[in-house]
């Protein structure tokens, strides 16, 4: 258990989401999709795994602020860059569930 930990994770959800080996490989995966993405392959199947990975990068950081607390999470310069691009990764979460016209406010 690392030293800033507030306590011992017991769900399966909390000890895969606190497994750097497991998250390293989520990343290097969202980063293969973004790439395809991006040379113009666009299919339904890329999209759904990059939701996940958006996803789990969300329940990763609600996880950790759980068993490190704010002050512990936020402290550590790996979960500030991780915290900052969760928070960057949002709007496109919330285009792909409501996408542009859906609110009009005219």
């Amino acid at each position: 258990m690392s030293e800033t930990m507030k306590k011992e994770p017991k769900t399966w959800l909390s000890k895969f989401l606190l497994n750097e080996k497991m998250i390293l490989s989520i990343i290097v995966l969202n980063t293969i999709v973004i790439f395809l993405e991006e040379s113009g392959i666009h299919n339904k199947f890329l999209l759904f795994i990059d939701l996940s990975c958006t996803i789990i990068f969300i329940m990763e950081m609600i996880v950790k602020h759980i068993y490190y607390g704010f002050h512990g999470y936020w402290s550590s310069r790996w979960n500030r860059l991780d915290g900052i691009l969760v928070f960057l990764s949002i709007p496109s979460l919330i285009l792909f569930f409501f996408p542009r016209g859906y609110f009009d406010f005219s």
